[in-house]
């Protein structure tokens, strides 16, 4: 009787904090294979006869199967690697919050319709400091969080593409060079820990920015709403003030993102040269709640304008003027109420009654 096939050994550890299509990554590429082919060679994929989706989320019974599987392959617990997956690693996260690649609005039921798989974002001093220490580059988990726009840790912007070949279809892909591995561009094979630049700003616009303190402020004042936004997904009970503040921000955001009956999207109105984003597709904008489907250089500026806003911050923001088609005045509640649809401000008329912007 012929004898079954041996599975390939997974080598590597999961880093802790890591997502997990990096801890499948890491060990794919040393047997210089892709991330689907690799896992079900590990599991005998041909018992369960569907394809790799995304794992990330694991938010459907065959990425619990397949998980099921692999950690029966492996000298590792079943929470263990359900950590490594956003919708068991954060205790209150909904599809609401994740990052999706696009989507589109149903025709006949007016329905959104988000597409995936789930978008990945960066930090290139992060992959830098890994490949610098030693140790094999490896995606995040709290990069895959779709509030999420900034790292964390340096406080800088995330990059959701190549900064080489500037390919948006391109995804990260991980290669072993011999002694560790490295995430590289899928398309020009650039590692992306080398890439220290800032998404849609020249290399000699950065330098300048880098090096504005009122741009680090803007920054830090966004960084400090989405620390707020991660604390009320990660915390087992966030409470009623960390909860209407997250429902709050998203349901401001989705009024700044969605273009309404041929008006231009409100988050379109503003420049900053702090935020810089280039416009999301019409598909995406005409969307009933597009902040999930939204790129991260657009979220980041409505975060951005929402503080300016809010928190009176209006140095780094301009609005365009209505008849001249200029960019001058500061962007106020008033000015941006005056750019909207009649549905639009009745929809931010009942958001503020609901949750008073004076209550955050």
């Amino acid at each position: 009787m012929q004898s079954a096939p041996k599975r390939l050994p997974i080598l590597f550890k999961a880093i802790r904090g890591e997502v997990f299509s990096s801890f499948i990554g890491r060990n794919a590429c040393f047997y210089d294979m892709d991330t689907n082919t690799f896992l079900m060679e590990v599991i005998n994929g041909d018992a369960i006869g569907e394809p790799y989706t995304d794992f990330d989320f694991c938010d459907h019974q065959i990425e619990l199967k397949i998980l099921e599987r692999l950690f029966e392959k492996l000298n590792t617990t079943k929470n263990r690697l359900l950590r490594l997956t956003l919708s068991h690693a954060v205790s209150t996260l909904s599809n609401e919050e994740l990052r999706y690649s696009g989507g589109v609005r149903n025709i006949d039921t007016y329905e959104d319709l988000y597409s995936g798989p789930l978008k990945h974002a960066w930090c290139g001093r992060c992959l830098m400091e890994d490949q610098s220490k030693g140790r094999d580059q490896y995606m995040r988990l709290l990069w895959s969080l779709g509030t999420n726009t900034f790292c964390p840790k340096h406080r800088l912007p995330l990059t959701s593409h190549c900064l080489n070949c500037f390919d948006k279809d391109a995804k990260p892909q991980f290669a072993y060079d011999g002694k560790q591995s490295v995430i590289i561009c899928s398309r020009c094979g650039s590692n992306l820990g080398s890439q220290l630049g800032l998404q849609n700003i020249s290399d000699r616009n950065a330098l300048d920015i880098l090096s504005d303190r009122s741009v680090k402020t803007a920054w830090n004042a966004v960084v400090r709403l989405e620390n707020t936004l991660r604390r009320s997904f990660t915390l087992t009970t966030p409470g009623k003030r960390l909860t209407l503040f997250r429902t709050f921000i998203i349901e401001f955001s989705n009024i700044l993102l969605k273009s309404s009956r041929g008006y231009m999207p409100m988050i379109e109105h503003f420049s900053s040269t702090a935020f810089p984003n280039r416009p999301d597709p019409a598909n995406v904008m005409k969307l009933h709640r597009p902040y999930r489907a939204t790129s991260v250089a657009t979220k980041r500026k409505t975060h951005a304008l929402i503080v300016a806003i809010l928190k009176g911050r209006k140095n780094l923001f301009t609005a365009r003027a209505p008849v001249k088609n200029i960019w001058s005045r500061v962007p106020t509640m008033e000015n941006l109420r005056d750019e909207m649809s009649p549905d639009q401000n009745s929809e931010l008329d009942a958001l503020l009654v609901k949750f008073p912007a004076s209550y955050f």
